[in-house]
C-alpha cells in the first residue's frame, strides 16, 4: 500500500457493504491519521489500487487510492469501478483533477465542475429542522432558500446542493451565531381597544 497514496474518489459504500457485495476482504492497519481498514484490488487493466476507510472519519464511504505518479486519474477511477462492478454514479466525491476529458476535446479542456462534487448531499438533520423550515416567514434571498429547502426535507433527511451550502454559510456569516432576533421592520403589536 506504500505507493498507493493518492485519494481520487470516495465510494458511497462502506467496507462491510463492499465485502458483502463483492467478497473483498479488508484488513486493519493504521497511518498517520487513524486506524483504518484497507483492501488491495487490481483493476481490469492490471493496475493495483487501495480501498481505504479511516475508522473515525466523520464522512461515510470508502476512499479509492491510486499511485501517486498516476498520469490519468479518471481512467484509474473507471478501472476500479469496472472491477468492482460499480457505475460512475457510485462515487460520492471525485477529486477535481480526476475528471473525464470532454468528448472530442483534449486533456487540457477537462472540466472540473462536472465531477468534483456530488449534485446533492443527503444530510441527517434533527426533527426540529423540519418544524422550523415549515414556519419560514419573510421575503428575500435567505427566506427563499429556506422555502426551497423546506420542499426537500423527508423526515430527518435534507437534500442540499453544494451551492446551497455555500449560500447558507454566507448568510450565517452575515447573521452571526447569536440567537434569532426580531427584524427591525416588524411592526409592534397594536394595543387592544377598550370598549
Amino acid at each position: 500500500m506504500a505507493s498507493l497514496t493518492r485519494p481520487v474518489a470516495l465510494l458511497r459504500l462502506q467496507p462491510e457493504e463492499l465485502s458483502a457485495r463483492i467478497g473483498i476482504q479488508f484488513q486493519p492497519a493504521h497511518d498517520d491519521l487513524d486506524m483504518l481498514d484497507w483492501a488491495r484490488v487490481v483493476g481490469l487493466s492490471g493496475r493495483p489500487y487501495a480501498l481505504v476507510r479511516h475508522r473515525h472519519s466523520p464522512e461515510p464511504g470508502t476512499q479509492i487510492l491510486v499511485r501517486s505518479d498516476s498520469s490519468d486519474l479518471w481512467q484509474d477511477v473507471v478501472d476500479v469501478l469496472k472491477d468492482l462492478q460499480l457505475s460512475e454514479r457510485d462515487p460520492a466525491w471525485t477529486a477535481p483533477e480526476a475528471v473525464p476529458a470532454r468528448p472530442g476535446g483534449t486533456d487540457q479542456k477537462r472540466t472540473r465542475a462536472v465531477r468534483q462534487t456530488p449534485r446533492k448531499l443527503h444530510l441527517k438533520v434533527p426533527a426540529t429542522v423540519s418544524t422550523r423550515l415549515r414556519n419560514v416567514q419573510g421575503r428575500g434571498g435567505f427566506h427563499s432558500l429556506l422555502r426551497k429547502l423546506q420542499r426537500r426535507v423527508r423526515g430527518t433527511e435534507l437534500a442540499v446542493t453544494p451551492d446551497e451550502i455555500e449560500k447558507l454559510l454566507g448568510y450565517s456569516a452575515e447573521i452571526g451565531t447569536s440567537s434569532p432576533r426580531r427584524s427591525h421592520r416588524t411592526a409592534p403589536k397594536k394595543a387592544a381597544r377598550k370598549k
